[in-house]
């Protein structure tokens, strides 16, 4: 996805010996939104309410986009909202591993979700999590 507030992958290496696979993906020299919101509580200070706006309209943009793609994040947290830039001006969507490409012939209500500690109860009660 090529997009300005998508975090995007560069390239990847299969380390053979490791049997892993590294993952290069765009850097972003701000940190996350949880260092800021950890630093917020530590400092004991608010975050201006311009830039809680700023991260929530941009965020939206992101949801919007990979929405318009057919792609369901399933893992939007503060740890993978990251920040461009140092000062915080542009965020960038990242965490995209449990992401899932929605076919036009699947019911999105009935997606399985491999994850279930970020659901509410309320989610789980009304079966979001099962087929």
């Amino acid at each position: 996805m090529n997009y300005v507030h998508i975090l995007r992958y560069l390239d990847y290496e299969i380390n053979k010996k490791d049997v892993t696979v590294d993952i290069v993906m765009e850097h972003c020299e701000g940190g996350t939104l949880q260092d800021l919101l950890s630093k917020a509580k530590a400092e004991n200070k608010k975050i201006e309410e311009d830039e809680v706006w700023r991260i929530f309209y941009q965020l939206a943009q992101a949801i919007d986009y990979i929405h318009r793609a057919n792609i369901i994040h399933r893992n939007i947290n503060p740890s993978n909202i990251y920040f461009k830039e140092t000062h915080r001006r542009n965020i960038k969507l990242g965490g995209f591993s449990l992401a899932k490409k929605i076919t036009s012939e699947e019911n999105l209500s009935s997606t399985v979700l491999p994850n279930t500690y970020y659901l509410s109860p309320e989610q789980i009660e009304l079966g979001v999590c099962t087929k």
